[in-house]
């Protein structure tokens, strides 16, 4: 590996670290300020939904997504890599806003059938 991959990895890394701790200090400060009831409920559900989709998509597109960069980095260039990885970046922007717009949409629906 070369060093901007050492140092592309601790940055993802240290990313993920600071996102878990002001994750916890967010449920604190929520546990302190209002405690258990509905107002609580229907704030961790709304959370709950599109949070789920932040945590899935990496988890499912990150096994499938980088060792299809790696391969097109190692056997064509550095700039087919990137442009794939901009295409697909593209897609998934455009499905992620899609997704979220309905969401957004039919979120007094669901919200209401979670609660």
């Amino acid at each position: 590996m070369r060093r901007q991959d050492y140092h592309a990895t601790l940055t993802l890394t240290l990313g993920l670290v600071a996102s878990a701790a002001t994750g916890y200090l967010r449920e604190a400060t929520l546990a302190f300020r209002l405690g258990a009831g509905r107002e609580t409920d229907i704030y961790l559900i709304a959370v709950a939904v599109p949070e789920f989709f932040f945590i899935a998509v990496p988890v499912i597109l990150g096994p499938a997504f980088i060792p299809l960069f790696a391969e097109l980095r190692l056997r064509a260039s550095e700039a087919v890599a990137w442009r794939f990885g901009l295409r697909v970046g593209r897609v998934l922007l455009v499905l992620l806003l899609a997704v979220t717009a309905l969401i957004a949409v039919s979120a007094p629906i669901y919200l209401r059938w979670l609660a």
